[in-house]
């Protein structure tokens, strides 16, 4: 009887180790779209403000952004 309980808590233990995993992954697959698109809204915000002077001024081709 005891052998069965600790086989089935393993068995739960297997699953939620793999729930953790998969959990991981999505939360790092997030966090780097996140990453790019608060980068994409920084260099579109601070070309707006910049204007074309400060293409001239860094050598930056219009539309890469400032960054």
């Amino acid at each position: 009887m005891e052998d069965d309980r600790v086989a089935a808590l393993e068995g739960q233990l297997g699953q939620a180790k793999q729930i953790a995993e998969e959990a991981d992954k999505k939360y790092e697959e997030v966090s780097t779209t996140m990453s790019h698109i608060l980068f994409v809204e920084y260099s579109a915000e601070c070309n707006k403000l910049a204007g074309p002077s400060i293409h001239v001024f860094a050598g930056i081709l219009p539309g890469k952004g400032c960054v």
